[in-house]
């Protein structure tokens, strides 16, 4: 019973540390100068696909970071 526990203790570790909600982003971007700057907005997305897609904006843009909203 005790190892069964543990098991269960130990799947449900790694389950909530591998596992991403999915949450709404803004992907900021702009111009390498800073001439000009755009925000997009990403929804019901996780964090790693998010950062995939406002990646595909920097290669238009320039440079990008991606912020939760609140």
């Amino acid at each position: 019973m005790k190892n069964v526990l543990l098991l269960l203790a130990a799947f449900l570790f790694i389950g909530m540390t591998t596992s991403s909600c999915k949450k709404s982003w803004t992907c900021e971007c702009s111009t390498e100068d800073g001439s000009d700057s755009t925000s997009y907005t990403i929804e019901d997305i996780r964090r790693n696909d998010a950062r995939s897609k406002c990646d595909e904006y920097a290669d238009i843009w320039g440079q990008c970071q991606v912020l939760e909203i609140k």
